[in-house]
């Protein structure tokens, strides 16, 4: 009886925050000022760019000797320090490509090596596992002969081929 009632509270206490910081569904909607439409604007879009073409609204690049030479040259300057940022991040870019590339040759190299080693390493271990078997087997065979010449067995007490 006393469990529903924690939950239910536990439940209230975590949610009543984030009921509290939401919006009623009517004030929802996106309240954006209308834009200022011109009633004389076309609707089609061709005739609306003949319309805006009339008003000015078009970009037109004024002749070069027509130009401010100063603002020519400033243009000019901040062009060529732009294509320069973007020389150096490129070459940027490219030198940490090689660190990159270099990097993960090594990385690949000391796998391919740590891989052979632990290769040779689980070789061994087997055949030092099969060593050990084998010494095993011989003790255990020996043990048997020396016993069986113990036991009176003459035939056991001779040098085994």
């Amino acid at each position: 009886m006393v469990r529903p009632i924690l939950i239910a509270a536990l439940i209230g206490a975590v949610a009543l925050p984030a009921w509290s910081q939401t919006t009623p569904v009517a004030q929802t909607a996106p309240q954006t000022a209308p834009k200022p439409v011109d009633p004389y604007a076309p609707t089609d879009p061709a005739e609306l760019e003949v319309w805006l073409r009339a008003r000015g609204e078009t970009y037109h690049r004024a002749a070069d000797e027509a130009q401010d030479p100063a603002e020519l040259e400033r243009t000019a300057g901040l062009n060529a320090g732009i294509v320069e940022a973007n020389d150096r991040a490129e070459a940027q870019d490219r030198a940490a490509a090689a660190d990159y590339d270099a990097a993960r040759a090594k990385y690949e190299a000391a796998a391919s090596a740590a891989a052979t080693a632990r290769l040779n390493y689980e070789a061994d271990l087997r055949a030092a596992e099969a060593a050990q078997a084998q010494y095993e087997r011989d003790q255990a065979q020996w043990r048997a002969r020396v016993a069986a010449c113990n036991a009176g067995d003459r035939s056991a007490c001779g040098p085994a081929y």
